[in-house]
């Protein structure tokens, strides 16, 4: 199978699907489909994951890119961020590594096109996020993942009030979907719109 067809039919699982699953690819994502990627954000956990395919050595690519640049820490600290993710690299399945010219840490799971299937897929999804929560606690970034994934919450909701969502389906999008309770849900829309936006509070 070409990769074209592999991210299409990736990109039809992640769409899919209900809230009241267990299994993370049968949950309804938000997914962005370019020509040679796909960019996917899961509601409840909301880190974009890049999906890249390559049909040279046909391999598939789930990716995590922190906004942890390393380039510009001294020395010191590199090397012992530096021998945590190599160290990382033992474990099966998962790879930590550095990205772009200013050495962004990001973590990344391979699967062949080949044999790739649902439940694989699946595997991965779940097994990248887990090692990017065991990242953030060996590297003390816990607080720097909790600020990214509160700007990509809000990414999500400026996102569907450009598609038009009004307050009541963003507040039905935000407690269904996301899992806030309607008092966090409400926050976050005053937060996201501002005091001058009244209608939020009915």
């Amino acid at each position: 199978m070409k990769c074209r067809d592999t991210l299409d039919i990736i990109s039809l699982w992640l769409k899919a699907g209900s809230v009241d699953v267990d299994n993370l690819v049968d949950f309804p994502w938000e997914v962005e489909r370019r020509n040679d990627f796909i960019r996917a954000v899961h509601p409840k956990y909301p880190v974009e994951i890049n999906i890249y395919c390559d049909d040279e050595i046909g391999v598939l690519r789930l990716q995590i890119i922190l906004p942890v640049a390393t380039i510009g820490l001294d020395s010191e600290k590199r090397i012992f961020i530096y021998r945590k993710l190599l160290k990382m690299n033992a474990l099966p399945l998962t790879k930590a590594m550095l990205t772009g010219d200013d050495d962004y840490i990001s973590i990344a799971s391979d699967l062949s096109i080949k044999s790739l299937g649902k439940s694989e897929f699946n595997d991965a999804l779940a097994l990248l996020l887990a090692t990017l929560n065991s990242l953030a606690k060996i590297l003390d970034l816990t607080d720097v993942l909790s600020e990214a994934m509160m700007k990509g919450l809000i990414k999500l909701v400026k996102k569907h009030i450009d598609e038009g969502y009004g307050r009541d389906r963003l507040l039905e999008y935000l407690v269904r979907v996301v899992g806030l309770t309607r008092e966090e849900a409400v926050s976050l829309l005053r937060e996201v719109l501002g005091p001058e936006d009244q209608t939020i509070y009915l």
